[in-house]
């Protein structure tokens, strides 16, 4: 055998398969290749098995969809709504492809680039076929079980911690990111995100001197994520009793915020003392505070008030009861753990709920003089949509602890931009919520401030009247405990839901033209703006899929007899001249 410094020469020049006494696995492998034979029958075997694994999702998805179909349609309002809640959601491709008009007009390739379907379309349809997918229905909560079980492991919306806890990724994000402040993360965050203002003082400082223009004081109250005040459920070597942790721009933006006057509340060391001295401040399996410190905070928030402004003399006399709620946290839910499996078992507390002396439940005061903005922190044991109760939430212990009225605007999620949209649009529309406001408390959770949108948002400084569209057809505009059975086109639908929310209810807003009655009786309107509750409990439900150009049958109410129970949801809403117009609330028949 003849060797040389760096390889082997073979031993036997065999025709077709060389053997090599040593060298790389490169060449071992490139050697096995060249002269490997695979019979026909074995090829076409394999071809065979890899093509039933590729076609097996949509295969199994038709057998579920047959299954259906043979069970009759989910929703029975109407044809159009059935045949949505049944076929696969594979077929909303043909929503993505380009009409045969356009595709006739095509005369450069800058028309076929136009032709492409956007990034988020197409994010949307895969999303689309992955709740939709048997295969993954079955095999994929329980998957997450054995990688909870035995390895202590969540997916991309939740972190496994010590003793059962979980903890929400964003907000782990928000404190091991870099700082939400630094000139590259919000360059980043601007080119990612068209129109997104990724800086929170110019948001906060421009609402700060608008409100101040009407004599109003401005408190900001970012409340603390889980991870700050517990990371020694998240992971060993922290110590339970060491400083909340923060994101390394947070002391900039308080810095930044004072000194233009802003009034910052931070009760994130109030927390860690409470915890220290009386135990946990938050729920175990979700993002939220438990209902004993939220009310410690709603009563240093009241001294922190008074200390800063002059309330006048109303006064409301409010008590409060206790009741107990056993629910299963919102992060639980987001693991997709099969239903009948309580690996995360439902947690037990003792809420308050405030009423007022009749023994009514309590209720926002338009026109106080103190105004919450805020998100599910504030609703969190206000929304019974939430699952941790009613009447006990964060405006509620606000009320209870200053004994005053207290105005509420509040919707769960994007703290950052939400409330003052739905201020801005009542103005706008006429009305008067801030008339006799001397304080407004701006709470938005602490994450919000490396992942919400800050762009501002303009209050009218004069409210002359409301704003009126240019005429463009009537829209239908119904009393209080009045609904009709009404069926309508499709003309524009807002953003769809996401199912990996940790918020699990979502409208969305439908615009309806050809407006009739279903009996074919006289409406005042040929148009219809319309919220429709598209999920629930996290499950994305078929009004979800209506699309532009599809009619429709539903039965309308008044807005106004709903709102109570709807109006705190996560929800997404057409823009432009529509805000202005009456809106119902539609549901299937």
């Amino acid at each position: 055998m003849t060797t040389g410094p760096d390889r082997l020469v073979p031993v036997t020049a065999a025709p077709q398969v060389p053997l090599y006494a040593r060298g790389s696995r490169e060449e071992e492998a490139e050697a096995a290749l060249k002269h490997t034979d695979v019979r026909r029958t074995t090829a076409w075997l394999l071809c065979g098995v890899f093509l039933l694994t590729v076609f097996s999702e949509l295969i199994v998805q038709h057998v579920v969809w047959i299954h259906r179909l043979a069970a009759g349609p989910s929703q029975p309002g109407s044809r159009a709504a059935g045949r949505t809640a049944i076929l696969p959601r594979a077929y909303d491709v043909i929503d993505l492809l380009p009409a045969l008009d356009q595709i006739r007009a095509i005369r450069s390739c800058r028309d076929v680039w136009n032709l492409l379907p956007p990034v988020d379309r197409i994010k949307q349809f895969e999303t689309s076929l992955e709740e939709d997918s048997a295969i993954s229905a079955c095999v994929r909560p329980r998957m997450q079980l054995l990688l909870c079980e035995f390895g202590g492991a969540g997916n991309e919306k939740a972190y496994c911690g010590r003793d059962h806890w979980l903890f929400y990724r964003p907000e782990v994000d928000y404190l091991t990111g870099h700082g939400f402040l630094d000139p590259a993360v919000l360059r980043q965050r601007s080119r990612a995100a068209a129109g997104v203002q990724p800086d929170p003082r110019v948001a906060i400082v421009d609402f700060h001197r608008q409100l101040r223009a009407r004599g109003i004081e401005l408190i900001l109250m970012p409340v603390p994520c889980k991870p700050m005040i517990h990371p020694e459920r998240f992971a060993d070597g922290f110590d339970a009793r060491s400083g909340p942790l923060q994101n390394a721009s947070y002391r900039q933006l308080c810095e930044d915020l004072q000194s233009q006057g802003v009034l910052v509340f931070d009760d994130s060391e109030a927390m860690i003392a409470a915890k220290c001295r009386g135990g946990p401040q938050f729920l175990e399996s979700d993002t939220h505070w438990r209902p004993e410190a939220m009310e410690a905070a709603a009563g240093r928030l009241a001294a922190f008030i008074r200390r800063h402004v002059e309330l006048g003399a109303a006064r409301t006399a409010c008590r409060r009861q206790a009741a107990r709620i056993e629910n299963l946290g919102d992060i639980a839910v987001m693991l997709k753990l099969p239903a009948d499996e309580r690996f995360y078992a439902p947690q037990g507390v003792t809420i308050h709920p405030v009423v007022a002396a009749d023994g009514r439940p309590w209720q926002p005061t338009a026109g106080a003089e103190v105004l919450l903005l805020g998100d599910s922190y504030t609703n969190v044991y206000s929304v019974g949509a939430m699952g941790w109760g009613e009447c006990a939430g964060l405006a509620e212990q606000l009320a209870f602890a200053l004994q005053c009225p207290v105005d509420r605007i509040s919707r769960n999620d994007s703290g950052a931009c939400a409330t003052r949209e739905m201020l801005r649009n009542e103005l706008l529309r006429g009305g008067k919520r801030l008339a006799g406001t001397k304080v407004v408390i701006w709470e938005f959770a602490v994450r919000e401030l490396c992942a919400g949108d800050w762009k501002t948002i303009d209050l009218p400084v004069v409210p002359s009247g409301p704003l009126t569209p240019a005429p463009r057809g009537k829209f239908l505009e119904l009393a209080a405990g009045r609904s009709v059975l009404a069926t309508g086109t499709v003309a524009a639908a807002s953003g769809p839901p996401r199912a990996n929310s940790p918020y699990k209810d979502y409208l969305m807003q439908f615009h309806l033209v050809d407006l009739r009655a279903a009996d074919n009786s006289a409406l005042d309107a040929d148009q219809a703006l319309v919220f429709i509750l598209t999920m629930k409990d996290r499950k994305i439900l078929p009004p979800a899929r209506l699309k532009p150009g599809q009619k429709v049958t539903l039965r309308l109410a008044a807005w106004s007899d709903v709102a109570g129970k709807y109006d705190a949801l996560r929800r997404s809403e057409l823009e432009g001249d529509l805000m202005f117009e009456p809106v119902c609330f539609g549901e299937f028949p």
